[in-house]
């Protein structure tokens, strides 16, 4: 996709709404978590005190959201993806690259030298990062436990 063609920049507050439907696309299989409009625009809050959001746009229509905040972790910065979101009829076309390099733009300009995230084996996010140049930390596993 040219630069022609899409923006990425800075979400402003009166973009949540819209990012809001985006967050939707986790509904789908594998995540199967639909989210409502009021937590969506809570959580897009709570990342915008603690971390950046930026947006793709084409057309003045936000199609991509890239959520991430940085972490201090053994004396160095690390950025940590918290959410990368195209929609489903934007995918494939570049966008979810274009919004992971202006992430990676943002962590040379400020000394940041590591990027980590976090995604499902079975998304097809999965393979997207594989492509774009990441790579599964062999040593690291994620856990997790439900208490409520």
């Amino acid at each position: 996709m040219s630069g022609d063609d899409m923006t990425v920049r800075t979400a402003k507050k009166s973009d949540y709404d819209k990012i809001a439907v985006l967050l939707n696309e986790y509904a789908k299989p594998p995540y199967n978590e639909p989210w409502k409009k009021s937590d969506a625009v809570d959580t897009l809050n709570y990342y915008a005190e603690v971390g950046k959001l930026l947006v793709a746009v084409i057309d003045k229509l936000i199609v991509g959201v890239v959520i991430f905040r940085i972490e201090f972790y053994n004396g160095e910065k690390k950025v940590m993806i918290e959410e990368l979101i195209v929609g489903s009829n934007h995918q494939n076309k570049g966008i979810g690259k274009e919004l992971m390099l202006a992430v990676e733009d943002y962590c040379k300009l400020n000394g940041i030298p590591y990027i980590w995230l976090i995604t499902n084996i079975k998304a097809n996010a999965y393979k997207f990062y594989k492509a774009v140049g990441y790579v599964n930390d062999k040593d690291t596993v994620f856990f997790s436990k439900r208490l409520i």
